[in-house]
């Protein structure tokens, strides 16, 4: 039995992945007679304990000083087979097993015959000896590299045991994972439908307008980094309509010049026409800049309203549908100062309910440099319930816009957005996207995975040939799914001004919702 004249220890731990020392990472450990605490600097709200008496793992969680939870579980003991050979770690001497833990192999080296026990996750709690190296899949390693003695670590060791909250695993893991990133919320709960007679009012923080199918809010954006994630999450129930409809989160941008906040404030008129006196507020002018547009989704057939009273064995209806889409570079390009809007194009009285919510992670391999933007073009008719017109403008023309890039932007990309509507939902056409008279984008959008999400759409029509309507393949879109943006990356545009052209080979009584913004790269 190795043994020391102190009763406590400190190991830390460094951290190599492919051999590599990962920097500004590290675990540490307090190790005492009768508990341990793991202690990692990059998880400061986290702490994480293994009570030696009561034979448990102890998870800990400050968010701040009014709320602090913990979580215990009883560590399960199993035998270990231990493999021949001995290797010395900081003079210790350590013996070699190998766990399984959700399809990962983990080599384990513990030294069976030191009075101390511990390690540096809890995963390795029944291994029965001081854990001073691991690794995972052979090429992440957690290691001993410095090893302390003192009787100070026993406050470091032990567990709060006052002012805890307890939870089971389920809250506890909730809460834990909700502490490590920022959530701004937007709307909450608020229903998007149709009412005729409704009346706007612009003095309330949520504004609703185009008789009820738009919410507006001016917002004031958390800061971001180059190293921020944004994430998009929007949670749509049916609140009464059964059907798959349009819906948009946008970004109006604060600016002097004109922009569709004017026409939904003083009406579809003010917006400047496209060509022969249509298509209002459809494209970039000298002084009008479209919306931004951020998600596109395709609300469910009745998702939530409706699934409790259709009943098809093997089908569990979704109560509601979550959209997430990762708007980084939008979001950091739009700056602080703006108005979010959110549209379902639906003439229901019941409508929809819509959440909007914008998650903010930091992770320090990615980078996003994004701080321009330039909306160039939306088809999409926001205010359709006002009379502004479908994007029926491709049977017979060309959407063309003239924009200028300012000096220091090189290499812009162009964020596009579309779907097919009318007759060409179910028919594939092609597009093309030009640039100062070059093709840069070729592609017929077509999306011919909607029968995965059979689950979201409860009120969806079921065929005699056995499709049910949503299982159709579509022009870019599914019911019930979020729609993928194209970053057409335009490498060599330089500063200027450029003319930029979509060509969509369009049927009869057919509309695409097209929108394009361009963002530094």
């Amino acid at each position: 039995m190795i043994q020391s004249c102190y009763s406590q220890l400190r190991i830390i731990y460094g951290i190599k992945q492919d051999g590599k020392e990962v920097k500004g990472d590290s675990v540490v450990v307090y190790i005492s007679k009768e508990s341990q605490r793991i202690y990692r600097p990059t998880l400061n709200k986290e702490s994480q304990y293994i009570d030696f008496i009561k034979k448990q793992t102890v998870q800990t969680l400050e968010i701040d000083k009014a709320n602090l939870y913990s979580f215990r579980k009883n560590i399960e003991f199993k035998n270990l087979e231990v493999k021949h050979g001995v290797e010395f770690i900081l003079n210790f001497p350590c013996v070699q097993t190998n766990i399984k833990l959700r399809s990962n192999s983990i080599d384990v080296f513990y030294c069976a015959i030191s009075e101390y026990k511990g390690a540096p996750g809890l995963y390795l709690a029944n291994i029965p000896g001081l854990v001073l190296k691991v690794i995972r899949n052979g090429n992440y390693e957690i290691y001993a590299k410095q090893i302390d003695t003192s009787d100070g670590y026993i406050t470091e060791s032990l567990f709060p045991r006052s002012n805890l909250t307890e939870l089971n695993e389920a809250e506890f893991q909730q809460k834990l994972i909700e502490s490590r990133y920022k959530t701004f919320t937007v709307f909450e709960n608020e229903i998007l439908s149709f009412n005729d007679s409704f009346t706007k009012d612009f003095t309330k923080e949520v504004m609703k307008l185009s008789k009820g199918t738009v919410v507006l809010k001016k917002v004031a954006m958390p800061k971001t980094t180059e190293h921020t994630i944004v994430i998009a999450e929007i949670t749509v129930r049916s609140n009464g309509d059964a059907y798959d409809r349009t819906g948009s989160v946008f970004a109006i941008p604060i600016t002097d010049k004109q922009t569709l906040y004017d026409g939904l404030k003083n009406g579809l008129d003010v917006l400047p026409k496209y060509k022969d006196g249509k298509w209002g507020g459809f494209t970039l002018t000298e002084n009008y800049y479209p919306p931004v547009e951020l998600v596109r989704f395709i609300t469910s057939f009745g998702a939530g309203w409706f699934g409790k009273d259709i009943k098809i064995n093997g089908l569990n209806w979704k109560d509601s549908i979550t959209y997430r889409l990762d708007v980084s570079n939008i979001v950091r390009a739009l700056g602080k100062n703006l108005f979010i809007g959110a549209f379902v194009g639906n003439w229901d009285k019941g409508g929809h309910l819509l959440s909007l919510r914008l998650k903010y992670f930091e992770e320090s391999e990615y980078e996003n440099n994004s701080k321009w933007f330039l909306p160039l073009f939306s088809t999409l008719n926001i205010m359709e319930m006002e009379g502004q017109e479908y994007g029926n403008i491709f049977k017979t023309d060309t959407l063309s816009v003239d924009a200028v890039i300012p000096e220091g932007i090189k290499n812009p990309v162009l964020r596009f957005i579309t779907t097919g509507h009318g007759n060409d939902e179910f028919t594939p056409r092609m597009h093309t996207v030009l640039v100062d008279g070059k093709e840069v984008f070729k592609l017929v959008p077509w999306r011919t995975d909607c029968g995965t999400f059979r689950e979201n759409n409860p009120a969806s029509g079921n065929f005699l040939n056995g499709m049910s309507s949503s299982d159709y393949s579509r022009s870019n879109w599914c019911p019930g799914m979020v729609v993928n943006p194209y970053e057409i990356r335009l490498d060599g545009l330089g500063p200027g001004k450029h003319n930029f052209k979509i060509i969509i080979e369009c049927g009869d009584n057919s509309y695409w919702n097209v929108t394009g913004t361009l963002i530094d790269n």
